[in-house]
């Protein structure tokens, strides 16, 4: 992004002779360049972390539901019995 400024001063001097003014006009022009930080795209990213988390956390629920399930055959205590 670029900015333009324009800074304008007029000064008016008007001395003791008749019918005479005298006139001044400075213009002073000033570019400003600012500088543009690259912004992160915002989006979906993959995280490690996150899938070996999901994956551990996978594996335990299973192996607690494994264990529940053998306990309760071993047991005789699933609400269900077999066709035989």
């Amino acid at each position: 992004m670029i900015q333009l400024v324009i800074y304008t001063a007029t000064t008016s001097n008007a001395t003791t002779f008749p019918n005479t003014t005298t006139t001044s006009t400075t213009t002073t022009t000033t570019t400003a360049k600012s500088s543009t930080t690259p912004v992160k795209p915002i989006g979906r990213k993959f995280d490690g972390l996150s899938f070996v988390g999901g994956m551990i956390l996978a594996t335990g629920l299973s192996a607690i539901i494994y264990l529940v399930v053998s306990y309760l055959r071993r047991n005789n205590q699933l609400p269900y019995s077999n066709l035989s």
